[in-house]
């Protein structure tokens, strides 16, 4: 069972504290009705900087969280590449 408790998530029986993302989740959710997600499928993308580029597009329109990944990504080196140059811009 996952139950929220303050600041702590409990599951199966187990007390986890809320982490950074879930307190900024939670404080959003609060000040708003919404929350704006982007994801970024890098498998949509010919390279990394060409994802980071849509990452940086995304926060500049006001997204609230940038989610980096796929279902079907065929490389690990890729992934940190996109962020690596997300970090830079």
């Amino acid at each position: 069972m996952i139950g929220k408790t303050d600041q702590h998530f409990r599951r199966s029986g187990e007390i986890l504290p809320i982490g950074k993302i879930e307190k900024y989740i939670h404080q959003r959710l609060e000040e708003s009705k919404g929350l704006f997600f982007t994801v970024i499928d890098p498998d949509d993308h010919k390279t990394a900087e060409n994802a980071a580029k849509t990452a940086k597009n995304a926060n500049e329109a006001g997204s609230d969280l940038i989610l980096i990944g796929g279902s079907t990504l065929s490389s690990q080196e890729f992934l940190d590449g996109v962020v690596k140059h997300k970090r830079k811009t």
